[in-house]
């Protein structure tokens, strides 16, 4: 009667999400003193103990596409440590060498990993872009890369070893060919 909300006729409070208008009751619940705050960056997870909390895992690097169409698009990268994708610094500086054999070229990159330098032609004026890859998680990345950008059209990903593809190849299939293996082949070096 004299106006004042009691405690279980909470006043409606309109709250926005995302566009969505959603409508929330009273402010929100107070802490007990036993209840400890959950640090930023970590998760619970119920176990036989009872509740405890896990950091959470640490994401993987990000990388993005450095110059052309694609320019600072994100690509998505496989949480795998045998996974090392060439550093940005080195694809640009690799692929400004190479603007002029780029456009309207057939690509290939051999051991793909994430795809970042075959991207990164077709981002530049390559008209088409092949990917050899042979690990799951890598090829997984790969096609994330592939359509996120929307490029299925003008990609092809062949999950092989790379060195028996590359010597079922005719003369002319490719204009530009990268090879970025970072793990050793056995391959005496000339």
């Amino acid at each position: 009667i004299d106006g004042r909300a009691r405690r279980w006729e909470t006043a409606s409070l309109p709250v926005i999400y995302a566009g969505a208008e959603k409508m929330v009751r009273g402010p929100p619940r107070r802490r007990s003193p036993r209840q400890k705050r959950i640090p930023d960056g970590t998760h619970r997870r119920w176990m036989r103990g009872g509740r405890r909390t896990l950091p959470a895992a640490p994401l993987p690097p990000t990388m993005r596409i450095v110059k052309g169409r694609f320019a600072g698009r994100d690509l998505v990268s496989p949480n795998d440590a045998r996974v090392r994708p060439t550093a940005e610094h080195v694809r640009a500086a690799l692929l400004d060498e190479l603007e002029a054999q780029l456009k309207g070229a057939r690509v290939l990159d051999l051991f793909a990993g994430t795809g970042a330098i075959g991207l990164e032609a077709l981002s530049r004026g390559s008209a088409t872009a092949d990917f050899v890859e042979t690990r799951p998680s890598s090829l997984h990345a790969l096609r994330a890369n592939v359509a996120l950008l929307r490029l299925r059209d003008r990609t092809r990903i062949f999950k092989r070893d790379a060195l028996p593809f590359t010597g079922a190849l005719g003369e002319d299939a490719y204009d530009v060919v990268f090879a970025a293996e970072t793990l050793p082949l056995g391959i005496p070096h000339p």
